[in-house]
């Protein structure tokens, strides 16, 4: 939910975006943006629906794919690599959800 409406914020006050050490600006900052908030509240609104361990391992694609692109980003601006904690946390939870779902099987 954070990542999603943190991306709509972003893309009404200022579109701009990184995505895998590109910067994006205007409307392909907003067309991201947007895809990405559609995505995110998609994928939570089918896990919390289904139930099922696909939609959990789509999540931990998800937040997976923004924790590297959180690497990449610092690395090539600031020379460190640095970590996106939201991204982080929500790879943590989809694991543990992905791993529950298996266990009831």
């Amino acid at each position: 939910m954070v990542i999603a409406f943190g991306d709509l914020m972003i893309v009404i006050i200022n579109p701009e975006a990184y995505l895998l050490a590109s910067k994006l600006d205007g409307l392909p900052a907003q067309i991201y943006l947007s895809l990405n908030s559609i995505t995110a509240l998609s994928l939570i609104y089918v896990v919390i629906r289904a139930r099922r361990v696909v939609w959990s391992i789509l999540l931990v694609i998800f937040f997976g794919l923004h924790l590297i692109n959180s690497i990449m980003i610092s690395t090539t601006f600031f020379g460190t690599p640095s970590i996106s904690w939201i991204s982080l946390i929500g790879v943590a939870i989809s694991t543990i959800e992905v791993l529950k779902a298996l266990a009831r099987r």
